[in-house]
């Protein structure tokens, strides 16, 4: 009988060491689950008050990749398309009605209509504690390239190194 006693003894033993582990596990795994109401409580919530609509992301990624183009020099914009015409003795000016808001460069292609060999061009600015005067020769006809940082008061200056009339056709490409 004694045997008997310590069988039971040790079943009971275990049981209770059974019971006591399934506590342990319903009252954890309880939390969790109320936590996780919570939680989706909380995400119905936020998608309740910001809900946006099919439109509005494209909106955003169009102002995304607008952004990105101008970050990578990708917009342009012809600024000068015309023939100039010089008075001997006298450089002509030309001075944007437009600001250039972002850093960039320009291309200026110049043609001297009358084969002067002594045609130059010349861009002045000033920017933020920045003065930039560039000059270069293009002889009759050559493709230059000025870097641009953001202005409002760009000018540009035509003419010839000796002072002789001359007619240009200009293209001026402002690349931001």
């Amino acid at each position: 009988m004694s045997r008997k006693k310590g069988v039971r003894r040790s079943v009971v033993v275990a049981l209770g060491i059974i019971c006591i582990i399934l506590i342990i596990v319903i009252a954890y795994l309880s939390t969790n689950i109320l936590s996780g109401q919570n939680n989706t409580s909380t995400y119905n919530s936020y998608v309740s008050t910001h809900s946006h609509s099919n439109a509005d992301y494209d909106a955003l990624q169009n102002q995304v990749n607008d952004l990105n183009d101008t970050v990578n020099l990708k917009k342009s914009t012809v600024m000068i398309n015309q023939t100039i015409n010089n008075i001997a003795g006298h450089v002509a000016t030309w001075k944007p009605n437009t600001s250039f808001p972002y850093a960039g460069y320009a291309v200026v292609q110049i043609n001297s209509l009358t084969g002067n060999n002594n045609t130059f061009v010349e861009m002045t600015f000033s920017s933020t504690n920045y003065n930039a005067d560039y000059r270069q020769s293009v002889g009759t006809s050559a493709t230059v390239a000025f870097p641009i940082l953001p202005t409002t008061n760009l000018e540009i200056n035509f003419g010839t190194s000796d002072g002789s009339a001359a007619n240009e056709t200009v293209v001026m490409i402002y690349f931001y």
